[in-house]
């Protein structure tokens, strides 16, 4: 599937609503130049070198300094508190500092978010599998007809 400008837009208007942004025909042309510019970044990542969840945690494991159970739990959980920090830290530099935002640096620190909860996963003995299953049956239970504000809200 190839990303659109308007459809980078679209997603950053559903993970951004306090944001209020336009509708697509309203935004400038500088807007669209960046989103434009984002999209052409994001599909000419194609070159990715693909390895199983195994592959990728014994590349964890490999560079992983905690050894004990309780090490490695408290250096998983600690480092995807940091580093989610850092994600949302570009993106609030972008919004309320005039920061261009640059998907590289975030497709960066994700991967440090991903280094941390294969950490974590491996350590509990869970896989990503199981996580995503689990998530995905908890947000049937929850929003059965898809997400509602009242299911949100009283639950």
């Amino acid at each position: 599937m190839t990303i659109t400008a308007q459809m980078l837009h679209e997603a950053f208007k559903v993970a951004a609503p306090d944001a209020q942004a336009k509708d697509w025909p309203l935004i400038s042309d500088q807007s669209k130049e960046q989103y434009e510019r984002m999209a052409t970044y994001l599909n000419d990542q194609s070159e990715e070198t693909n390895c199983s969840e195994r592959e990728y945690v014994s590349e964890v494991l490999r560079t992983c300094v905690a050894t004990d159970f309780h090490e490695r739990l408290l250096l998983g959980a600690l480092g995807l508190a940091g580093e989610a920090g850092e994600v949302v830290d570009i993106l609030k530099k972008s919004r309320f500092q005039g920061h261009a935002l640059e998907p590289a640096r975030i497709k960066d620190e994700l991967g440090d978010v991903l280094w941390y909860l294969a950490l974590l996963c491996h350590t509990l003995g869970l896989t990503f599998e199981e996580v995503r299953a689990e998530n995905v049956a908890k947000m049937h239970r929850r929003y059965p007809d898809g997400f509602e504000v009242e299911r949100s809200v009283n639950r």
